[in-house]
């Protein structure tokens, strides 16, 4: 008889968010029951309940999840990067890679408003913080006022998105698709440094 290992409870939790983020892109909201993801992580349904008061519970702290997770990576790609053009190609590769893995649950887990609702301010300051980063590090390099710098990195947040969803309708490979995004983003900054400078 094979004995089933015991898990620390942070890797029990993760065990059950996983089985739980597999269901819902597999079958949907509905199929996540508290009994079901018990039978699935092969524990029984009091156990899920300890770690999880309640489903609300559970899909918020799977998007809570989700998120971090995005977020650990576009930080590491940030430090890593030597100038903008390669903060740009860092940080989009990083978002769209995960938006192909994984955006399907994070657009899911979005859209349920019981859940999205109390993660929404946190993930909006997070995005302010990461387009005011940027926004310091684009008017610096293209000599742009802070003005104009957050206004261009508000637009390029948009195009981002645009590029993930590109990506999930076409047969286009995230590399060449990053490459004419970062293409027409520091063409863009460049045109706009060099309008600055004629202008002064």
């Amino acid at each position: 008889m094979k004995l089933r290992r015991r898990l620390a409870p942070q890797e029990r939790a993760g065990q059950i968010l996983e089985f739980a983020a597999k269901l819902i892109l597999e079958e949907g909201f509905n199929e996540v029951s508290m009994e079901r993801l018990g039978r699935e992580a092969g524990v029984s349904k009091a156990l899920v309940y300890n770690y999880f008061p309640n489903q609300n519970d559970l899909l918020k702290s799977l998007l809570e999840r989700e998120i971090e997770v995005l977020n650990k990576r576009q930080l590491e790609q940030a430090r890593q990067a030597k100038d903008v053009p390669d903060l740009l190609l860092r940080t989009t590769r990083t978002y769209v890679e995960h938006v192909k893995e994984r955006g399907a649950l994070l657009q899911r887990l979005l859209s349920e408003s019981s859940v999205a609702r109390s993660i929404a301010i946190q993930y909006l300051e997070d995005q302010e913080q990461a387009k005011s980063y940027l926004a310091r590090r684009v008017a610096k390099e293209y000599g742009l006022s802070d003005d104009t710098a957050l206004t261009a990195v508000d637009m390029q947040m948009v195009l981002t998105e645009a590029t993930a969803r590109h990506l999930s309708r076409t047969n286009h490979d995230i590399e060449s698709a990053v490459e004419i995004y970062v293409t027409m983003m520091i063409g863009g900054l460049e045109a706009l440094g060099k309008s600055k400078k004629n202008q002064r």
